[in-house]
């Protein structure tokens, strides 16, 4: 599959430079998810989150920025925003995400999974050194310290030395969901008030 994917992409550089729009085109490659490849015994994908599931691709070629290298946590719904400046078009301020340009290594990104089962919704803030997932209605948790456990082996939830960091993810975790919601209800507002 992957040498299927090289090719195809080849086949788009090649017409892109043939038709000489090259110099003036931004490709982004990417996914929406990893999968487990064995990784904690499992297969395929879950609701759980993984540094496996949620480290995935995502390069970016534009004329403007051929020398950056971006080697921080970003997310999926940081794509249009992205899009969106490159092309010097402007995007509403409500929007969820952000242009990958304007972050830095401080950043954070944040997933949501939900199957349909409250108990197993979770919510993760995920940023090169560790990954935070908690899930409300189970009462459980999980961090992982990137920097000694790449495999997310040793969940950190329950140490005690980490009660102070598990708080403040939570926090960052209640500001963004608040922040989602605002910009939904904002959204409703302009579409009632058209």
């Amino acid at each position: 599959m992957i040498y299927q994917i090289d090719q195809a992409i080849g086949k788009i550089i090649k017409t892109l430079k043939e038709k000489k729009l090259w110099d003036n085109t931004t490709i982004i490659f990417t996914s929406d998810h990893g999968d487990y490849l064995c990784d904690h015994g499992l297969l395929r994908k879950s609701v759980y989150a993984s540094d496996t599931l949620l480290r995935i691709p995502c390069i970016i070629r534009d004329p403007k920025h051929q020398e950056e290298l971006l080697d921080y946590p970003t997310s999926n719904c940081d794509i249009f925003p992205t899009l969106a400046s490159l092309a010097n078009v402007k995007f509403p301020d409500n929007l969820h995400g952000k242009n990958m340009f304007d972050v830095n290594d401080e950043n954070s990104a944040f997933a949501y999974s939900f199957t349909g089962n409250a108990k197993e919704t979770g919510y993760t803030v995920y940023r090169e050194n560790c990954r935070f997932t908690y899930y409300p209605n189970a009462n459980k948790g999980e961090l992982f310290d990137h920097s000694k456990d790449k495999g997310e082996i040793n969940n950190l939830y329950k140490s005690s030395e980490r009660q102070e960091q598990i708080e403040k993810f939570k926090n960052i975790i209640k500001e963004e969901l608040l922040e989602i919601t605002r910009n939904e209800i904002e959204k409703m507002i302009v579409i009632i008030e058209e």
